[in-house]
């Protein structure tokens, strides 16, 4: 079965949706990208039922309004689109673009990194147990604290984030996905190694 992956009008119309359906306390679409990122790279899966309260705000069963299971649905195939990016080495983030004060465009982060931060935060007992100590995890994890990813995980486990620059700033945004892809890694391997072996019988 092929996955289903967002296409650029389908973006467009979550972006709008979170707007409409989703409450005051939910995330953006940059922010729902980096909560699905977290979960996805994650040390173990996590139902949609825990995470869809923080893409919206509040649990999506009690929001009265006529598009949100369309929301729904374009949010569980965003993270479907995540995972498939990240199996096949073309995931991008999602981040806003602002306006400075010259008129030229800016990438802005921190959306992303917020909800990174909560996807952490939704595991951090298993993050807070390889994390202080293996220095892969440390490695790949550290660019994210740099760039704005504030959770108490990072924060007790990670040195202290050092400043940055605007070109710090963008070289930390074209790691993402090799971060994340390390990270991945990182927890495929602790689960393989913690998988129970089968015996043969003789």
């Amino acid at each position: 079965m092929s996955t289903k992956l967002l296409d650029g009008h389908d973006y467009d119309e979550l972006d709008a949706l979170l707007d409409s359906v989703g409450r005051s306390q939910g995330l953006g679409l940059d922010g729902v990208h980096g909560l699905l990122s977290a979960l996805a790279v994650g040390p173990r899966k996590v139902n949609a039922e825990q995470w869809l309260p923080l893409a919206l705000g509040v649990d999506p069963r009690i929001i009265q309004h006529a598009d949100v299971d369309r929301c729904v649905e374009l949010l569980l195939t965003l993270s479907e689109s995540i995972d498939y990016g990240l199996q096949h080495y073309a995931y991008e983030p999602v981040l806003m673009e602002h306006r400075d004060e010259h008129g030229d465009s800016e990438v802005d982060q921190y959306g992303w990194c917020v909800g990174f931060a909560a996807g952490v935060d939704l595991l951090a007992e298993y993050w807070e147990a390889k994390l202080c100590d293996e220095s892969v995890l440390i490695e790949a994890a550290t660019p994210l604290q740099r760039l704005g990813v504030s959770c108490e995980s990072f924060t007790r486990c990670l040195p202290a984030a050092q400043t940055m620059d605007h070109c710090d700033r963008e070289a930390l945004i074209r790691r993402i996905p090799a971060c994340l892809i390390d990270i991945r890694h990182f927890w495929e391997e602790q689960r393989d190694d913690h998988q129970p072996r089968s015996h043969r019988l003789h």
